[in-house]
């Protein structure tokens, strides 16, 4: 799938669901600044109100993956503990 998408980006970068959904697989796949890159570039190229939301969830659920990758990171070590941490506070853009 990977291959394909990637295709579909190269023959059309400005296509608004091929970016979508490359920033989508690559969540899936943990990958998650090449999944920011290519929903931050979607957000661009949104044509209405309905594809700026879609972009806009993707982006905050891979910044929740990101948050709670960073957050498994610092538990795991003996010597770190996580007191806190910052709320989403809403998307900023």
């Amino acid at each position: 799938a990977i291959q394909q998408l990637g295709e579909a980006v190269r023959l059309d970068p400005e296509s608004f669901i091929a970016q979508l959904k490359m920033g989508e697989l690559w969540m899936r796949l943990r990958v998650c600044r090449k999944a920011e890159e290519h929903t931050r570039r979607a957000a661009s190229l949104a044509q209405n109100p309905a594809q700026a939301e879609l972009a806009r969830r993707q982006g905050a659920a891979i910044r929740t993956l990101l948050r709670e990758g960073i957050a498994a990171i610092i538990n795991n070590q003996p010597d770190m503990e996580l007191i806190a941490a910052a709320s989403t506070g809403g998307d900023p853009g």
